[in-house]
């Protein structure tokens, strides 16, 4: 088995949240993050459970698009239709292209937290509870085909879509089993 290298600062980043997590006996579910700023320069707070599964929630989901009549929500129902097969379709066989580079690429803390093992930025992923923007983004303007708007249409109520990943960098602070860290 090679040996995955790792530079200082991952090292560290995840030597200090092992010692967080080995606080609790079961492990971290909700993670409060502060000043998160994405891509768009958007800031905000998010609450965030790492626990929740998305293997779950995508089942839900296939159970909620097989049931949805789309002939009540408005709109192009053969378009609608259309979406819906195929949102269906990808949760029952999503796109598994995942080189073991990438998945090399980071160590797994606990469900939901993994650290890249060269910058030592962490990514936390899991179901957004809550979100409160402190600084609006700004977002480019985006002429996405018929299908993909309807799609979108659909996914906005699914509980699949709720799930995000953030990459936070040294400006961010979180919060683990009630204690506060501070990175940079």
């Amino acid at each position: 088995m090679e040996t995955i290298n790792k530079s200082t600062i991952a090292i560290q980043v995840i030597t200090n949240l092992s010692k967080v997590l080995a606080k609790s006996p079961t492990g971290v579910s909700l993670v409060s993050i502060k000043g998160y700023t994405n891509s768009f320069g958007e800031v905000s707070n998010n609450l965030v459970n790492v626990g929740a599964s998305l293997t779950n929630a995508k089942a839900k989901d296939i159970t909620t698009l097989q049931s949805l009549d789309v002939t009540t929500l408005g709109g192009d129902s053969i378009l609608l239709e259309k979406a819906r097969v195929e949102l269906i379709n990808s949760f029952i066989n999503p796109n598994e292209n995942r080189s073991q580079g990438q998945i090399d690429a980071y160590t797994i803390v606990t469900k939901g937290i993994k650290v890249h093992n060269e910058t030592g930025e962490i990514y936390i992923f899991g179901l957004r509870n809550s979100k409160t923007v402190i600084e609006q983004g700004v977002y480019p303007i985006v002429n996405s085909r018929a299908l993909t708007i309807a799609k979108n249409q659909l996914k906005k109520d699914l509980k699949s879509s709720k799930f995000t990943q953030y990459k936070l960098s040294s400006t961010s602070i979180i919060k683990l089993n009630g204690e506060e860290l501070i990175f940079g």
